[in-house]
């Protein structure tokens, strides 16, 4: 989720990083 500024908040980033680490795991 982005806000109207475009710039991502650090709980929206850090939601980002740990699905994107749980994708990389499911890959391995």
């Amino acid at each position: 989720d982005v806000n109207e500024d475009g710039q991502l908040s650090f709980d929206e980033f850090s939601d980002l990083v740990k699905a994107f680490g749980n994708e990389v795991a499911n890959k391995k």
